[in-house]
């Protein structure tokens, strides 16, 4: 039995985005072992087999929709990602799997899947090859992104902060930040991303170079006309913070993005 679902949260205003992803889902993991859940306000669209809607109604931030979501789901773990992170080549069920059960094995309760270039991640090793403890002083050693959860530690962690998601992940920089050295023992970054994941929207617009690619696999422009494509100057800003996240350490990093905005809040809302 595959112990894992993957969780998928989606407002009703990004459902034109899902479309798209379930365009991806079919081409690159038709052969899922997995029941695909996703949260949304108050619609569904039309959707491939496996996949079900729970509507959380209006007034509830992406954290609150997944937790109701898991009162729906009965495996040990779920895999959460946005519904902008298109699966964009093929999926190896058995990496998937192999993962998981070691995640069993050892009392791991997250991995982080989405591969940062970030060679800080890459300090403490665990016995399961291209694993590693999740390092408490690289920038995103907790992260929203793309993630294998414990169920129950997601919802212990989620429910007892009374934050919303993006403003726990800031927290989490923040104590990055702040953390002296060492790891987490139960925490654990991934450094192959097993979905094979292009992050598609910034700020509700498609990323230049994500709509290019995602053209060119094939999918039909019209099903991309009802999203603005991201300016030019968000997208120099974007890129520029991608370079910067993937060439300055950790500390360099993170005192750019406190002086660069509010001192105390690390993420946008969602």
């Amino acid at each position: 039995m595959h112990n894992y679902s993957l969780l998928i949260d989606c407002p009703d205003s990004y459902l034109d985005i899902l479309r798209v992803f379930f365009c991806f889902l079919e081409k690159n993991w038709k052969t899922r072992n997995c029941t695909i859940y996703v949260s949304t306000q108050s619609k569904e669209i039309e959707h491939p087999d496996n996949v079900v809607f729970i509507k959380c109604g209006e007034n509830k931030n992406c954290t609150e929709r997944s937790l109701l979501a898991l009162d729906y789901i009965q495996t040990k773990y779920i895999i959460t990602i946005d519904c902008d992170d298109f699966i964009y080549y093929s999926v190896n069920n058995q990496r998937i799997d192999d993962l998981v059960d070691f995640m069993n094995s050892n009392n791991i309760k997250y991995v982080q899947i989405w591969r940062l270039k970030n060679k800080e991640q890459r300090k403490y090793k665990t016995a399961f090859k291209g694993l590693y403890f999740c390092n408490k002083k690289a920038r995103y050693s907790k992260s929203l992104m793309a993630n294998i959860w414990n169920k129950d530690e997601y919802i212990n962690l989620f429910s007892s902060s009374k934050l919303d998601g993006w403003t726990l992940e800031g927290k989490w920089l923040k104590e990055c930040f702040e953390s002296e050295p060492g790891f987490y023992n139960d925490y654990c970054y991934c450094d192959y991303d097993p979905l094979n994941i292009l992050h598609a929207v910034s700020k509700g617009c498609w990323i230049r170079k994500a709509y290019r690619k995602i053209i060119k696999a094939g999918i039909d422009k019209t099903m991309l006309s009802e999203r603005k494509k991201l300016g030019f100057f968000y997208t120099f800003k974007f890129n520029l913070s991608m370079f910067l996240f993937n060439h300055v350490s950790s500390k360099t990093f993170l005192r750019i993005k406190r002086l660069s905005g509010n001192k105390e809040k690390y993420t946008t809302n969602y």
